[in-house]
């Protein structure tokens, strides 16, 4: 009696492996729509000293190796959480959000260094950048095109899925 159903039930029971393959292609269609390159800039205040720093130098600075420019204290400021910071933090620093935590834990109470100043928003890391010549921080590329009084000094291409 089963067997009979299945066969005169509706087409959508008959055509599993069809609805199947379709679930498969629309769940491809739908992660493709999400593959994209994000942009992460490094930027500094253009009217600062920190024009010229190469990736180890921001690496350094980040890790609290480097914490002082020309006899002047930098001032690093990083993203809160989420891809921004992943991209960051692994392509420029090479560890997971949690390693570099754990990391900045370690600073603090080995050597009483504080962690880089947290903001979360791009118009924030921009403002105190700004405002700083002595500041450096991290933001999605686009906003750092249309801002003023900064330079981008880094860029890292970030693949999304």
């Amino acid at each position: 009696m089963v067997v009979q159903f299945l066969k005169s039930g509706p087409a959508i029971l008959r055509n599993r492996g069809l609805i199947l393959s379709m679930l498969v292609l629309i769940c491809l269609l739908c992660g493709s729509v999400n593959l994209h390159a994000e942009q992460v800039a490094v930027i500094v205040n253009k009217d600062g000293p920190l024009s010229h720093l190469s990736k180890t130098e921001i690496r350094g600075i980040y890790l609290g190796e480097i914490r002082f420019v020309g006899g002047m204290p930098v001032r690093p400021i990083q993203y809160a959480e989420g891809q921004v910071k992943e991209a960051f933090l692994s392509n420029v620093i090479g560890l997971s959000a949690k390693d570099y935590k754990l990391y900045w834990v370690k600073k603090l109470f080995q050597e009483g260094l504080t962690p880089p100043l947290v903001k979360t928003d791009p118009s924030e890391i921009l403002n105190a950048v700004r405002e700083d010549p002595w500041g450096i921080g991290y933001l999605p590329k686009e906003f750092a095109n249309e801002a003023s009084e900064i330079q981008i000094i880094y860029i890292i291409q970030e693949e999304r899925h």
